[in-house]
Formats: C-alpha cells, structure tokens, sequence
C-alpha cells in the first residue's frame, strides 16, 4: 500500500470514545420476528446491514423497534421505538409504505445496498481481553448530513438517558493503565 500524507489522523472532535464512519450498506437483511439472544422477546421489525469499511471484513449492525400499540384495538398507531429504522429508511432514499402487514418491503432492502451513511459508535464497556469495547449507536446521519450533526444528536440524547451504556470514563481509565505499564526509561538528552 503506498501511504500519502494526505489522510492526516484527525483528533476525536466528537467526544471521549465517540467516532464517526462513512460506511457503505453491502447487504441488508429484514430481521423482523427474530429472537435474539439479547433479548427476551422477538424483534418486531428491524434490519441488519453488513457494512464495508475498506477492510478485510464486513462488520454488521443491526437496527431494529417496537411499534407503538393501541392497547384497547391491539392495532399498530405509530413507529414508537422503531422510529429508528424509519428514520434510517427515509434517510437512505425509500419514501413508500410498509407492506400492509407493517413487514419490511424487499423493494426497500435492495434499495439500502450501496448507500452511505456515517455510523456512531461510543465505548460501552471492557471486553474480556482488557481492550474496550464499542457499540453502534442505532441512529444515523446521511451524506448530506454532517459528521457533527450526528455527534451532536448523540451527546443530547445522552443527556436524556440514552443510551445508557455509553462509558466514557473507561478511555480515561485504559490511558492510565497505558501509561503506567510503560516502564520509565529516563529522559536523554
């Protein structure tokens, strides 16, 4: 690979373990009815994209909600948590209906393929090995949007709450353990 000094790093505008990505769909997957090992219920609509990065390898992310329910008819009435895909589709160009069933059109997944969109993740934890662990924010912006935009929408929603594994101070502690496991090796001058 040939390197240019082009591509300078970029220092973390976006906050303590918050970064920012412009990814490619390279599949998308209705997961819709699916029980997830997370989870103690089925998804009742969602999506998961593999996405290129420029890598090796395509990692995945997964979108998904909950309808919001009028409890005396047991009909849906609005997207409730599931604004998320909503949004998401908007976003990336599908304007049209769910099918009558409220299930994703196939229409709409092959319309996902090949779009961009920038991607959020923030530390969330410590993985077994020590290292910190990542988690994708299930919001995203679109090209026409800006990096900042979506960093922004992240630290509000932070403030209200969500989302509710967001660990910041874990950055702060890996730097210290960095630093002290470097033995000292004296100043030359």
């Amino acid at each position: 690979m040939t390197l240019t000094t082009e591509n300078r790093f970029k220092q973390n505008l976006y906050g303590e373990g918050v970064y920012i990505n412009l990814v490619t769909i390279a599949d998308a997957e209705d997961i819709s009815n699916t029980q997830p090992l997370f989870l103690d219920r089925p998804i009742e609509i969602g999506i998961k994209l593999k996405l290129e990065i420029g890598r090796e390898f395509q990692p995945e992310m997964s979108i998904f909600g909950e309808f919001e329910w009028d409890q005396d008819t047991n009909e849906i009435i609005g997207w409730g948590s599931a604004f998320v895909l909503q949004e998401l589709l908007y976003k990336l160009g599908y304007k049209g209906p769910l099918n009558s069933n409220n299930t994703i059109p196939q229409e709409a997944l092959k319309n996902l393929i090949g779009k961009q969109f920038f991607k959020l993740s923030y530390v969330s934890g410590i993985k077994d090995n020590g290292d910190l662990k990542y988690s994708n924010w299930n919001i995203i912006a679109a090209t026409d949007e800006t990096p900042e935009s979506l960093a922004n929408r992240f630290h509000k929603s932070v403030v209200n709450g969500y989302p509710r594994n967001y660990r910041p101070e874990l950055v702060e502690i890996e730097k210290e353990a960095n630093i002290e496991s470097v033995p000292n090796q004296g100043v030359i001058y």
